[in-house]
């Protein structure tokens, strides 16, 4: 019991396994320092081949428990350590999650934790637009089963289907969904709130305006807007819709092992604003 109950990093967790040995893990550690925007350890060891994305993802449904959810925000600098002992004690007494506790207390917001969840647990983080989603994914589900699991089926690419998830750790909504769609589920977060109101906006059939100028968007090497998927256009145009909103001065495509990362450089500082399927730059 108080094995269970022991809190660890993801770099004890992939020792303890014995994933890798402890001269690769400073490998990783040194290879996560250099990037500009630090990646998530566990995508990191993905990008050396010390792991598969699939047996991380075991390892951090099984060890998700123990997983030091309060070190990495107080790391982060989003609470000190005695807003997080307290939430702890509260913890205790309600038995809820801990990011609940923090965001009840008003010491975190929900973009906050998703934001440590993302880093933490190595789940892309994407923005629910519909803009950004298939919506032909969500015909034949009700809007109250999507709110209630919190979920939003976005992209599918062969036999894997990423669905936008407030917890992409609960394994009850993926089986679910991998029983409706007969397919792998990728799981991706975001917060609860953006899922449900994008979840409304489009059972009430919300007309997304798209008379944008139409501009080149490239990853990599690959025009994204020489395409002509309807779909790939939409997401082009909101992409830089909304760089323009945000007086984003330039727009960053960076394609990774598993996904496109898409950010944004305002007032100098880049900014991560989503993640995309890979499949957009095949």
């Amino acid at each position: 019991m108080a094995e269970e109950k022991r809190k660890m990093r993801v770099g004890d967790i992939l020792l303890e396994e014995g994933i890798v040995t402890e001269e690769q893990l400073e490998e990783a550690l040194e290879y996560q320092k250099s990037e500009e925007t630090p990646l998530p350890l566990g995508e990191v060891c993905i990008n050396l081949k010390l792991i598969s994305r699939s047996d991380l993802r075991r390892l951090l449904r099984k060890y998700q428990a123990n997983i030091q959810l309060g070190e990495l925000l107080v790391n982060m600098g989003l609470i000190d350590h005695e807003q997080l002992e307290e939430a702890l004690q509260h913890k205790e007494i309600t038995g809820e999650k801990l990011g609940t506790v923090l965001m009840e207390l008003e010491y975190i917001t929900e973009a906050e934790l998703v934001e440590a969840v993302s880093i933490q647990l190595g789940f892309p983080k994407i923005l629910p637009s519909m803009a950004l989603i298939d919506k032909a994914l969500l015909q034949g589900l009700s809007a109250s089963f999507l709110k209630k699991n919190k979920a939003l089926p976005a992209f599918k690419d062969g036999d894997k289907l990423t669905v936008i998830m407030s917890d992409p750790l609960d394994d009850d909504t993926i089986d679910l969904l991998k029983r409706h769609f007969r397919c792998e589920i990728e799981p991706a977060v975001a917060s609860s709130e953006e899922i449900i109101k994008s979840i409304s906006m489009y059972f009430k059939d919300v007309e997304f305006g798209a008379d944008f100028e139409t501009k080149d968007l490239v990853i990599g090497d690959v025009s994204l807007s020489g395409k002509g998927d309807d779909s790939i256009v939409e997401v082009v145009n909101f992409i830089i819709t909304n760089a323009i909103i945000e007086e984003a001065s330039d727009i960053h495509i960076e394609p990774q092992e598993s996904k496109v990362r898409v950010r944004y450089r305002i007032d100098g500082i880049l900014q991560h604003k989503t993640d995309l399927p890979y499949s957009m730059h095949a």
